[in-house]
């Protein structure tokens, strides 16, 4: 894996603090499957579902415990079945092969979603998800996607950015919402890919990479249609999530193991 760019907080990962105008390699990683990018800080999933993070700490969002900052990845207490992972301003979170979610870092809007308002240090459990396949964090709010197209959203709403309905100032909600017209029936949702011999789709919008090049998906709900294009760089890898819900499309692609 490889970063560049402001790196006065250790969020190149590369044992330094200072800024890179080119790519440099991240200290340790070598099975990256997905990545997330905070405000000043990164974090990795790895092959086998742990995840190890760095950068800025103060928030407690590298998830070990601590807050002090490292310029190398650490690794987040206490997980080991993570399928993906987001960073947001400043915490991050994952999706669990259960179906659950785990977030940790700064909690004060409730963008934790565990029902409380302030920062955790290590992961801790979103109040009442299940089935989670995609998770997205803001800067100060996080959105997951849940099998059959269903969204929830929690933390800060001002601008109603939770989809719930609401907004104004201080309006924040610390526990997941279901945001409005966005609630599929999985068995009316259907995928379909141009080139099956590039890459599969089942009906869950999960994608599977079976020969080298470019697809497109389609998927359909009740008359309505939405589309995206996918490149695989290396047949069998799992190239994403997709969710497509009323026009929403969510993809999340990597090239190849360790980058």
């Amino acid at each position: 894996m490889q970063c560049w760019g402001r790196g006065n907080e250790g969020q190149l990962g590369n044992g330094s603090f200072s800024n890179s105008s080119s790519p440099v390699t991240v200290a340790g990683i070598t099975t990256a499957t997905s990545i997330g990018v905070g405000n000043s800080h990164s974090c990795a999933r790895l092959v086998g579902g742990t995840v190890r993070c760095w950068g800025r700490n103060v928030e407690g969002q590298l998830g070990n415990s601590s807050t002090v900052g490292s310029a190398v990845p650490v690794n987040v207490t206490g997980l080991t079945s993570a399928t993906g992972v987001t960073s947001g301003g400043f915490h991050s979170c994952v999706t669990l092969s259960s179906g659950g979610v785990n977030c940790w870092g700064r909690g004060d809007l409730g963008q934790l979603g565990n029902g409380f308002r302030f920062n955790i240090l290590s992961p801790v459990v979103v109040t009442g998800l299940a089935g989670a396949v995609a998770v997205d964090a803001g800067r100060s709010h996080t959105c997951a996607v849940l099998t059959g197209g269903r969204l929830r959203c929690w933390g800060y709403g001002e601008f109603g950015q939770l989809g719930h309905g609401a907004s104004g100032a201080g309006l924040i909600e610390d526990t997941p919402v279901v945001v409005n017209g966005i609630n599929m029936d999985a068995a009316a949702l259907t995928w379909t890919s141009s080139d099956p011999s590039i890459a599969t789709v089942d009906a869950s919008g999960r994608v599977h990479g079976v020969g080298v090049g470019t697809t497109t998906l389609t998927w359909e709900y009740d008359s309505r249609r939405g589309f995206v294009s996918i490149e695989v760089p290396e047949p069998g890898l799992a190239v994403g999530v997709l969710a497509g819900a009323l026009g929403l499309s969510t993809l999340a692609r990597r090239r190849r193991p360790g980058r």
